[in-house]
């Protein structure tokens, strides 16, 4: 059932804020990469007046990155 309503709230998003499912789904899981500022502040506007924006310490990676 939670499943559901979270792939209905995500459609329901991508519909409101007028930009692609995949940017979407990557701004959901916090990738800002291939969208700029004022097209996310744009998007986050069309979501209405009770947004929620949390910004915190960026999580640990697992292993280590490398070139």
């Amino acid at each position: 059932m939670s499943c559901v309503i979270y792939v209905d709230r995500h459609r329901r998003a991508v519909e409101i804020m007028g930009i692609p499912q995949p940017k979407v789904s990557a701004l959901l899981r916090g990738q800002f990469r291939g969208i700029c500022e004022a097209k996310m502040l744009e998007a986050i506007a069309r979501l209405g007046p009770e947004v929620k924006i949390v910004i915190g310490p960026s999580r640990r990676r697992s292993s280590p990155g490398h070139v």
